[in-house]
């Protein structure tokens, strides 16, 4: 039977020590992401149980509201048009009574 050299010994035990303190080092750097796609997460999404809006419901009320003001800005474009008219007409008739 073969025995086993205390160097051999001694190589696994600090291989096992080398490995399990990567082992130790990976599991806190995923926690590490883990807490960081976490914190993504609620950035894009948000959270509704607390109330936090994330950037997709803050883009769609952003387009929402752009929708609405492009509406608005429209009715007031429409509205400043029909005036212009009705002014030139208004003038055209009132020139054309005062002129006879």
């Amino acid at each position: 039977m073969e025995t086993v050299k205390p160097s051999d010994i001694k190589y696994i035990k600090d291989t096992l020590a080398e490995v399990l303190k990567t082992q130790n080092q990976m599991s806190v750097k995923q926690g590490e992401i883990d807490e960081t796609l976490t914190n993504v997460h609620l950035a894009v999404v948000g959270n509704k149980e607390y109330g936090h809006k994330g950037l997709v419901s803050e883009v769609a009320e952003l387009r929402e509201y752009v929708d609405k003001d492009k509406m608005m800005k429209s009715k007031v474009v429409g509205g400043l048009a029909v005036v212009g008219i009705l002014w030139t007409l208004l003038l055209e008739f009132w020139k054309n009574i005062f002129t006879k």
